[in-house]
């Protein structure tokens, strides 16, 4: 998640996986297009879509390595 926006419509969804979300305190930023530009940064996600059109928002790991990143689960 990358912020707490709808959350409550988030959790009615009873999603029986985790969700994560981004510590923008660790970026020192309040404004959710900053500190997701740097967190995308940091875990690869530019560098793994860079030859794709669009990717979307649901990163799939192996490991610590992004192996793809889908528009729908």
């Amino acid at each position: 998640m990358t912020s707490y926006y709808r959350y409550s419509e988030t959790t009615a969804q009873n999603i029986e996986l985790p969700l994560f979300a981004i510590d923008s305190d660790y970026y020192q930023e309040k404004k959710t297009r900053k500190y997701l530009k740097r967190f995308k940064s940091d875990i690869g996600y530019f560098q793994f879509s860079k030859n794709k059109k669009y990717v979307g928002n649901f990163i799939i790991y192996q490991n610590d390595s992004i192996i793809d990143i889908k528009t729908n689960l």
